[in-house]
C-alpha cells in the first residue's frame, strides 16, 4: 500500500493538468449548468458536440497514424492492438458525430439511434480491447500483423456501419427522447464500465502503476467511468450530464494519446538518448580500460588485418594504429606472409577461446618481444568475423622463468651445474651410449671440513668457487663438471675413450692444484681425492654410478691415495664403515670406550714423569678396534668432540686419582683434534675439568698436530695463548709429518715437540733420517722447548737419541700402554725395568 501511495502522488505531480483540468471543469460546469445551457441551448448544442466530438476524432487518428507510423520501431503488440482499435474508434466517431441529433443531414437524418450505437459500439471495443491490453502480456509482432489488425479494424467498422445504417432499424433502442436512456442502453454502460474497473484493478495488482504507459490507461479508464456513469443518466442528449460526459470523453482519449505517444515517441526517445549518452560514457569508459589495462589489446578481421589497438600495443610494438590499421598483422607480428598461415593463426577453429602461455611478437625495428596472449572469436549474429587478441610483455616473466629454471639445475655458489642436471645428463648418456662405456669420476678436496670448521663458511665458500673455476679452466668444455655436493665434485666422461683417459685426467687435475689458490688474503694449497665407476660394470643408472664413485674416493681418502677406481669389494667396507659410524653413536654411552696410558720417561733422573691417554675401543662383536680405524670416523662424523671431551675428563680423574695416591710427580698427556681446537668454549672447558679434579694446569699438557695449526695460524695462536694463560703444556704432535713451517713455529706457544714415530723406526738405518731427527732435537733445545721420541723399540733407538741429547723417550722398550687396573701393580715394576735398561741392558751395545 505505501508503494502505491508513493506512485499515486508520483503520478499526480507529473500530470498535474491532465489529472486537475477536468475535475475543474466539471465543477464549473455544475455551478455553472443554468447559464451554460442557456448559452449553448438546443439549438447551438449540436455545435458544441461537433467540436467535441472533432477534437475526439483528431486524437484518435493521432493515436492510429501514431501507432502505424512507430510500429516497426517498437514493434509492441498491445500498441498495434489500441492503433488499429482507434482507427475503428476514428471511424466510427465521424459517423457519431455527422449522425448526432441536430446535426444536417449527410447520408440520413440525424438521430439519436445512429448517434447513440456508434458511440456504444466505440466504448465497448475500446473498453474490451483495453482489458486485453492490460491482461495479454507483451510480445514483439512482426510487420505483417500491422496490416491484419487494421485491416481487422476497417472490416469491423464497416460491419457496424452497415448494420446500423441499414434501412430497416435492425438494433433497438438506447435513447428515447423526452424519457432518457434505456436499460439496454444503461446495461451496456455498466458493463462498460465493470471493464474498465477491471482495468483499473489489474493495472494496480499486477504493479504496473508506475509504469507511464499504464498510468495513462489507468487514467484514461478513469475518465472514460466518469464519462461512462454520465452517459447512463442523461435524460436528454441535450442536457448537462450528457455534456460533462463527453468532457470526460475527450481528456480520456487524450490520456491515451499521450500514454501512447510516451510509449511510441518519447520513451523511445528517451532511451535512445539514455542509450547514446550509456554508450558515450561505455565508449569513455571503455578506451580508459583498454588505455589502462597494462595489456595489448589487438582486434582484427576474418583476414586478419588490423581493426583496432590501444595504447599499450602501440608502446610495445612500437607501431602506431595508423601504421598498422587494415594491415595484415600476422606478417607485421607474427612474422607469417602467407593469408592461409595468417587465417590459421588469428582465427580459431573452435569457438571457445585458447591460450598461448610463450610465444614472440615482432616489434616495428624487427626486434623479438616475448608474449603471452589469449585470442577469442569476435563474433556478429553467430558468426565469427574476426578475433581479439589481448597479450601482454612477458620479458621479465621469462627471465624469472629461465633464472628459476638455471637454479634449479645449477649450483648457486660456483655456477657450475648441481646434482639433479648430473644425474638427468648422465641418464641421458646412458640412453644414448648403451653400448659404450661411461666414466663419473668424483673429486672430492681433503680436509675441507676442517678447513670450514677453522676457517669460517665463507672462506670454505670462496675455497669452492676459486677451486670450480680452474677446475672448469682445466677441463674441455664437452666434459660435464658438477658440483654435486658439499666440496664433491663431479666430472661425466661420456663416452668413454679407455681407462687410461680417467687417469691422465685425474692427474691434470690434481697437477693443476699444485699451484695454491687465492682465497681471501691467502694462498691455499688443496689436496685432492679421486674415486671413479665405470657404466656398465659398476652401475646401470646415475643412482648406482656416483654412488660407487663416491664409495672409491672414500676409500682412496681411507688409505691416502689419490686416485681408485671402484670395485665390488669396497662395497662391502664402505658398509662396514657406516656400521661402525652406528655403532660409534652408541659405544660412548655403552662404555664401549675406554682408556690405556702409555708412560714417558726421562732417561737422565730414571723416572716415569708422564703418561698420555690413549684411546681404545671394545666392540661387544668385533671386539678390539684400531684407533686408526675408529678415529677417522669419528672426525668426519663430528662424534670427535663428545668423545674428545670424554677422554680429557676421564684422564684428569685417572691423574687426580694417581695424584692420591701418592704419585704426585706425573703429568697427563691428552690428544686435541682439530674440531676440539677450533671451538670457541675449548678454554673455559679445560679450566672447568681442571677446578673440578683440583689438578694444577701444569699438570695437563694437550698435543696437537702441526697440521692442525695450520689450517688457521691466527685462530690456533689465540686458542693455544689462551691454554697457555690457564697454564696448561701444549706440546706439537707427530712433528715433521705437516707442514714444517719452522717460521710459525717460532711464534707459536709450544712447550714439547714430540718426533714422530716413522722417523725413530728408520733412524738408525737411515742416515737422512738420522740427521732430520738430530735437526729437530737441535732445534727444539735452541727454541727452550722440550722434545721426545714416540716410537721407541730397540736399545739402539735409544742409545743414538741420548747421543744427540734427546732425554725424555715414549715406546714399547720400557712399556706397551697400560690399563688403569694394572697402574698398581705395574708400576713398579716399569721403574725397576727402566732403571735396568738405563744402567745395564744400554751399556752392553
Amino acid at each position: 500500500m505505501g508503494l502505491n501511495k508513493i506512485n499515486v502522488t508520483t503520478f499526480i505531480k507529473h500530470n498535474k493538468i491532465l489529472t486537475i483540468t477536468p475535475l475543474l471543469l466539471v465543477v464549473f460546469v455544475l455551478l455553472f449548468s443554468a447559464p451554460l445551457y442557456q448559452l449553448v441551448g438546443e439549438e447551438n448544442y449540436a455545435v458544441t458536440h461537433l467540436i467535441m466530438a472533432m477534437f475526439v476524432i483528431i486524437v484518435s487518428a493521432t493515436i492510429t497514424i501514431q501507432a502505424w507510423m512507430f510500429f516497426r520501431h517498437t514493434l509492441s503488440c498491445h500498441r498495434l492492438m489500441l492503433g488499429s482499435i482507434f482507427l475503428s474508434v476514428t471511424i466510427i466517431e465521424i459517423c457519431h458525430a455527422i449522425t448526432y441529433k441536430g446535426m444536417p443531414f449527410f447520408f440520413v437524418e440525424s438521430s439519436a439511434y445512429y448517434a447513440t450505437w456508434f458511440y456504444m459500439i466505440n466504448r465497448i471495443i475500446l473498453a474490451v480491447v483495453t482489458l486485453l491490453v492490460v491482461v495479454t502480456k507483451e510480445r514483439i509482432a512482426s510487420q505483417r500483423y500491422l496490416w491484419m489488425f487494421y485491416g481487422f479494424a476497417l472490416l469491423y467498422s464497416f460491419i457496424w456501419i452497415a448494420v446500423i445504417y441499414s434501412p430497416g432499424q435492425i438494433l433497438p433502442d438506447l435513447v428515447i427522447d423526452g424519457v432518457g436512456t434505456t436499460p439496454l442502453k444503461n446495461g451496456l454502460q455498466w458493463f462498460v464500465i465493470t471493464v474498465q474497473f477491471l482495468v483499473i484493478y489489474l493495472i494496480v495488482k499486477k504493479h504496473q502503476f508506475s509504469k507511464p504507459f499504464y498510468n495513462m490507461v489507468l487514467l484514461a479508464s478513469l475518465y472514460f467511468i466518469f464519462s461512462d456513469v454520465f452517459y447512463s443518466v442523461y435524460s436528454s442528449v441535450y442536457d448537462m450530464f450528457n455534456f460533462i460526459g463527453h468532457i470526460f470523453q475527450v481528456f480520456a482519449s487524450y490520456s491515451l494519446l499521450k500514454g501512447l505517444y510516451y510509449s511510441s515517441v518519447e520513451e523511445p526517445f528517451r532511451k535512445q538518448r539514455q542509450a547514446e549518452a550509456n554508450l558515450k560514457e561505455n565508449e569513455k569508459f571503455l578506451h580508459t580500460i583498454t588505455t589502462n589495462m597494462g595489456e595489448g589489446l589487438l582486434v582484427c578481421d576474418a583476414d586478419g588485418k588490423l581493426t583496432f589497438m590501444n595504447d599499450e600495443s602501440e608502446r610495445m610494438l612500437q607501431w602506431t594504429k595508423d601504421e598498422l590499421v587494415g594491415r595484415s598483422i600476422c606478417r607485421f607480428l607474427f612474422n607469417k606472409h602467407s593469408s592461409y598461415e595468417c587465417s590459421q593463426t588469428v582465427m580459431l577453429k573452435k569457438t571457445e577461446k585458447y591460450k598461448v602461455e610463450e610465444d614472440s611478437f615482432y616489434r616495428k625495428d624487427g626486434t623479438e618481444i616475448p608474449v603471452s596472449y589469449t585470442l577469442t572469436p569476435y563474433k556478429e549474429n553467430e558468426r565469427q568475423i574476426g578475433s581479439i587478441i589481448v597479450f601482454r610483455d612477458i620479458t621479465e616473466q621469462k627471465k624469472d622463468k629461465d633464472l628459476i629454471k638455471y637454479l634449479a639445475y645449477h649450483d648457486e655458489l660456483t655456477k657450475l651445474p648441481n646434482s639433479r642436471k648430473f644425474n638427468e645428463q648422465l641418464q641421458r648418456a646412458i640412453h644414448d651410449f648403451a653400448t659404450e662405456k661411461i666414466a663419473v669420476l668424483l673429486v672430492d678436496i681433503d680436509r675441507f671440513k676442517h678447513i670450514n670448521d677453522s676457517l669460517g663458511h665463507q672462506f670454505g665458500d670462496n675455497l669452492l668457487i676459486e677451486f670450480a673455476k680452474r677446475l672448469r679452466n682445466v677441463i674441455d668444455e664437452e666434459v660435464l663438471i658438477s658440483r654435486y655436493k658439499g666440496d664433491e665434485f663431479t666430472l661425466l666422461l661420456a663416452p668413454l675413450q679407455d681407462e687410461e683417459h680417467i687417469r691422465e685426467m685425474c692427474q691434470l687435475i690434481e697437477a693443476s692444484f699444485n699451484q695454491p689458490l687465492p682465497v681471501q688474503d691467502l694462498h691455499f694449497t688443496v689436496s685432492l681425492n679421486f674415486g671413479v665407476a665405470i657404466y656398465p660394470e659398476h652401475g646401470g643408472n646415475s643412482e648406482e654410478l656416483v654412488k660407487n664413485a663416491n664409495i672409491a674416493m672414500l676409500q682412496a681418502l681411507e688409505q691416502n691415495e689419490t686416485y681408485l677406481m671402484y670395485h665390488a669389494s669396497m662395497s662391502k667396507e664402505f658398509r662396514e664403515q657406516l656400521e661402525l659410524e652406528s655403532d660409534l653413536h652408541q659405544a660412548l654411552a655403552d662404555e664401549e670406550l675406554f682408556l690405556v696410558y702409555q708412560p714417558q720417561v726421562n732417561i737422565e733422573t730414571m723416572e716415569v714423569i708422564a703418561f698420555e691417554a690413549l684411546l681404545r675401543w671394545e666392540h661387544p662383536t668385533r671386539g678390539l678396534i684400531s684407533p686408526g680405524k675408529f678415529i677417522p670416523i669419528a672426525e668426519q662424523s663430528g662424534l670427535i668432540v663428545p668423545i674428545g671431551e670424554w677422554v680429557l675428563r676421564r684422564a684428569c680423574e685417572q691423574l687426580k686419582r694417581w695424584h692420591d695416591e701418592g704419585y704426585t710427580n706425573l703429568r697427563i698427556a691428552v690428544n686435541l683434534s682439530a674440531r676440539q681446537l677450533y671451538q670457541e668454549s675449548l678454554s673455559s672447558l679445560v679450566l672447568e675439568v681442571l677446578k673440578e679434579n683440583e689438578l694444577a694446569p701444569s699438570h695437563l699438557e694437550l698435543e696437537i698436530t702441526e697440521s692442525m695449526t695450520m689450517i688457521n695460524i691466527k685462530h690456533s695462536l689465540k686458542i693455544l695463548h689462551e691454554l697457555k694463560e690457564i697454564g696448561v703444556r701444549i706440546a706439537i704432535d707427530d712433528f715433521g709429518t705437516g707442514y714444517s713451517s719452522l717460521s710459525y713455529l717460532k711464534h707459536l706457544p709450544f712447550d714439547r715437540l714430540k718426533i714422530d714415530q716413522s722417523f725413530i723406526k728408520d733412524f738408525v738405518l737411515n742416515e737422512d733420517t738420522s740427521a732430520i731427527v738430530s735437526m729437530i732435537v737441535a732445534m727444539a733445545h735452541h727454541l727452550n722447548m722440550e722434545v721426545i721420541a714416540e716410537g721407541v723399540e730397540t736399545l739402539q733407538q735409544l742409545k743414538e737419541l741420548r747421543n744427540i741429547d734427546c732425554i725424555k723417550i715414549q715406546g714399547f722398550l720400557f712399556k706397551e700402554p697400560i690399563k688403569t687396573e694394572q697402574f698398581s701393580s705395574d708400576i713398579h715394576a716399569l721403574e725397576a725395568r727402566i732403571k735396568r735398561i738405563l744402567t745395564e741392558e744400554l751399556q752392553t751395545i
